[in-house]
């Protein structure tokens, strides 16, 4: 798994506005995620490459004293859909919330944003990476006893209906009040067949923060095209 990272850092770097930028790092570990609610998770490797923003007036200030560096500037992560759209995969519950409208597609990537960051994802072609929860699914998912209340005043039809966002008040909203939906990490997105090392999801996040240095990171990114990065 680590060549194929650097098979992949190697494809950056022939990018032209990523070749004049230095610091890449690649983590040195391979990890695996595993957990009980996502056993299709199982053995595939997450493995993390950052190309760090240095130090200097852009950064925030600790405790007085100029930061050394403000963090990555971009983030490169293999097989871990989570990291589309979840800054701490520790707040997956089952269910991510994604909007109605998809953003439009930059160079054949997929795009998620989470406050200031973006993240492009290159997936497989015609295989989505989320699915929908129906309204039931994510009633049954909450087993609370609000949850089953809901679920026990809805029609056959109105199960089947997608899920859409949370509130205080009510456990779901009609889709016609919100833009976001309830979805879930589609468990037949990853072929098996191919084995825990196969690379068959790439993720790059990197932040929208108004410095001249985060704008070296969104220049390079711009210039790259999701065929750039194969996947295996």
């Amino acid at each position: 798994m680590h060549e194929r990272l650097r098979a992949l850092l190697s494809i950056l770097h022939r990018q032209e506005r990523f070749a004049a930028l230095d610091g890449f790092s690649l983590r040195n570990s391979v990890q695996a995620r595993s957990t009980p609610d996502r056993p299709f998770l199982q053995g595939q490797a997450l493995t993390l490459v950052t190309l760090p923003i240095t130090g200097g007036s852009d950064c925030p200030s600790r405790d007085g004293q100029p930061a050394s560096q403000c963090g990555p500037g971009l983030t490169l992560r293999t097989n871990d859909p989570l990291a589309a759209v979840l800054r701490d995969a520790g707040d997956y519950r089952g269910h991510v919330q994604l909007p109605m409208t998809p953003l439009p597609q930059q160079n054949g990537f997929e795009v998620y944003r989470e406050g200031d960051q973006t993240v492009l994802v290159r997936s497989r072609p015609g295989v989505p990476l989320f699915i929908p929860m129906s309204r039931q699914s994510y009633l049954e998912y909450m087993g609370t006893p609000g949850a089953a209340a809901e679920l026990a005043t809805l029609s056959p039809a109105e199960r089947q209906e997608t899920a859409c966002a949370a509130t205080r008040r009510t456990i779901l909203k009609r889709c016609e009040d919100t833009d976001l939906y309830m979805a879930t990490i589609n468990p037949a997105y990853f072929d098996t067949a191919k084995g825990p090392a196969s690379v068959q999801l790439i993720t790059l996040a990197y932040f929208e923060r108004n410095t001249d240095r985060h704008q070296v990171i969104r220049d390079a990114v711009s210039t790259l095209h999701a065929d750039d990065l194969p996947l295996d």
